[in-house]
């Protein structure tokens, strides 16, 4: 049980992550968010849950980044719910601090079970790496970016399969030691469930045993104790591959190889990652990296760290477990992202956030016998720490306020391609567009390849009268990708901006088809064609739109009666009609197109009223007054 003094711990820990963090409640959607939150229809209701559980895409509109992650959209749609049907910034960021708060307080327990298993003295080191943990900028990303909240989820389950493992430990063959071993492999499920760096789950709990639990590794005891979480972990991936037919890796590794992805990382872990955790002012969104292609000091210096730490947890295992724990812990938990495996960003800055309470742990442990007989003096560090931390967070929070803000500060502080790009896109004002051309070029310098840097610099130069330019990088970002529907939006829209209807609603329904669940390019699909003077094919994103969005989005059931009408399909215009005028009986042009219908089918009857009612909206409209008069004159005696 928690005495009170340890009440008191947990309210002072979540105390001080909400006063690091809350200036984060107002802050905009920023990268993903777009995709997976603000543009996302199926987040916009909670039932059926398991639609999240069998169908991936249910995360993100744009299938490139739809990753298995369950909770993630199942948590946002509760979020949307609760917020009365409806986006609300502050209710996403609030679920994001209390997670972390429930990340900082799980760290809390598991730093008390492993100081008491290992036989240390308890007192406060709990509570200051938990509160480390709490105030970290690093942390602070993951309350600001609203989707990261998917590493929040599964660091919860991460830290819960661990508590629950260590109490099962300590209870034997008790009954509540069968339902901890019970709990522990249900909170890996749903870590599992929320993001796949909880895999190292079986490789923790080997070096529990062979650290704090004082196992030999030529024993098969620690690997049995492991066997249940690898069973987990092997079931969900069978389940991902063979049952939904997906693999979260086909989507996030790149073709980069796996050596120069390694030795990039090598040098990240020592010049970027942890110098961000003892500095971490210069924290920003994609910092640019340049890959490590041939002899590279930084890498060598940052193998060579890796190495010697780990030899030395190999020697302190017995006479130091818990500094053994938190070396060989946290290399294992920054695996899955910096170490073999090439995925498509070489950095970023919250990957070390599962790791994290295996260095700070550290860091208090190594502290505590530096500084053993002088207390006050470790309470005074601890203390400055957290001052410091914490301020620099809510420096870094009002960085997320919105894009411009963001952006400014990514490429202020390194910032890659992405970043200019970003940062480019933020500028609005037409006095900027040599800035924003500007920016846009150091991105392609950057990244040559980057689609949608060269759509933007199409925008910008047509901005500035350089059409013929502009038109060639628009043309280039289409080669490139021929199938991402991103570009093909935005090359529509210059097009449209151009005047070029055809064309643009011609691009504008290859983005459409493309991505099929993104609400606004339906839309914006429907409306070009029909401005084209396509209605026919203006019904398949218009069809898509209404089962999307079954209760409307915007006119879009104005511009579906409009479609059937034009192609001769009266009854399904009136009815498309009606059921956009009991959302918004106030559309003037709806209520006139459907008395116009109702009219040509003969219903002059029902038509009449209707006209009636545009005359009451709009006195002026000509049309109607004289449509009605032709309507009810034949009833004249």
């Amino acid at each position: 049980m928690i005495a009170r003094r340890g009440w008191l711990q947990l309210v002072a820990i979540a105390a001080l992550a909400l006063l690091a963090h809350v200036n984060t409640f107002d802050n905009s959607f920023h990268l993903d968010d777009f995709y997976r939150v603000r543009d996302n229809p199926d987040i916009r209701r909670v039932s059926p849950i398991s639609r999240h559980f069998v169908d991936p895409r249910t995360m993100s509109t744009l299938e490139k980044i739809a990753q298995y992650r369950p909770l993630l959209p199942l948590s946002l749609s509760i979020d949307y719910a609760a917020a009365g049907g409806r986006h609300s910034l502050r209710h996403y960021h609030a679920t994001n601090l209390a997670l972390l708060m429930l990340v900082a307080l799980l760290c809390w327990l598991l730093v008390r079970q492993l100081l008491a298993r290992a036989g240390v003295e308890v007192g406060l080191l709990p509570l200051g790496v938990a509160a480390i943990v709490a105030v970290h900028p690093v942390s602070g990303i993951l309350v600001n970016y609203i989707c990261a909240r998917d590493l929040l989820l599964a660091m919860v389950g991460l830290l819960g399969t661990l508590c629950a493992y260590l109490a099962a430990r300590g209870a034997g063959p008790t009954t509540r030691g069968r339902l901890m071993w019970g709990l522990s492999l249900l909170a890996l499920a749903l870590a599992l469930l929320s993001k796949t760096n909880a895999a190292v789950a079986p490789a923790l709990i080997v070096l529990l045993e062979l650290t704090i639990g004082g196992e030999s590794p030529r024993s098969a005891r620690p690997w049995l104790r492991a066997l249940p979480a690898a069973l987990v972990v092997a079931a969900f991936f069978a389940w991902t591959h063979f049952g939904l037919g997906f693999s979260d890796a086909a989507h996030v590794t790149s073709q980069q190889s796996p050596w120069t992805y390694a030795a990039t990382q090598a040098r990240l872990h020592l010049l970027h990652y942890l110098r961000n955790a003892l500095w971490p002012l210069a924290l920003a969104v994609d910092p640019h990296v340049q890959a490590v292609d041939s002899f590279d000091l930084g890498a060598i210096c940052g193998a060579a760290l890796i190495i010697a730490s780990l030899l030395l947890a190999a020697r302190w295992r017995r006479e130091r477990p818990l500094e053994a724990l938190c070396i060989a812990g946290y290399w294992v938990a920054m695996a899955p992202t910096s170490s073999l495996l090439p995925l498509h960003a070489m950095a970023v800055d919250y990957r070390p956030f599962v790791a994290s309470p295996f260095l700070w742990l550290f860091v208090a442990l190594l502290l505590r016998r530096v500084l053993a007989v002088q207390p006050l003096l470790r309470a005074g560090a601890c203390a400055l720490a957290l001052l410091y931390f914490g301020a620099v967070a809510l420096a870094n929070n009002r960085a997320w306020r919105d894009d411009r803000a963001l952006w400014e500060h990514a490429v202020a502080h390194g910032g890659g391609a992405l970043a200019h790009h970003n940062l480019a896109v933020a500028l609005g004002r037409r006095d900027e567009l040599p800035r924003r051309v500007a920016l846009l070029r150091q991105a392609l310098a950057l990244a040559p390849r980057f689609v949608l840097a060269h759509v933007n610099v199409c925008r910008a130069l047509v901005g500035l009268g350089k059409t013929r330019e502009g038109l060639a990088h628009c043309t280039k970002a289409v080669g490139l990708d021929p199938r991402a529907p991103l570009p093909r939006y935005w090359v529509a829209l210059t097009l449209a901006q151009l005047g070029d209807k055809r064309a643009a609603a011609r691009h504008y329904a290859v983005a459409a088809e493309l991505d099929a669940r993104n609400i606004e390019y339906q839309y914006a699909a429907a409306r070009a064609l029909q401005v084209a003077g396509d209605e026919q094919r203006s019904l398949a994103p218009l069809r898509r739109l209404m089962r999307l969005s079954p209760r409307g989005y915007k006119d879009a059931g104005y511009l579906l009666g409009w479609a059937y009408q034009k192609l001769g399909q009266r009854d399904r215009a009136i009815a498309a009609y009606r059921a956009f005028l009991s959302a918004q009986p106030k559309h003037v042009q709806a209520r006139f197109n459907l008395a116009f219908a109702l009219m040509k089918r003969g219903d002059c009857k029902a038509a009449v009223p209707e006209f009636q009612r545009v005359l009451s909206l709009k006195p002026s409209y000509q049309a109607a007054r004289l449509h009605l008069s032709s309507c009810v004159s034949p009833t004249r005696p």
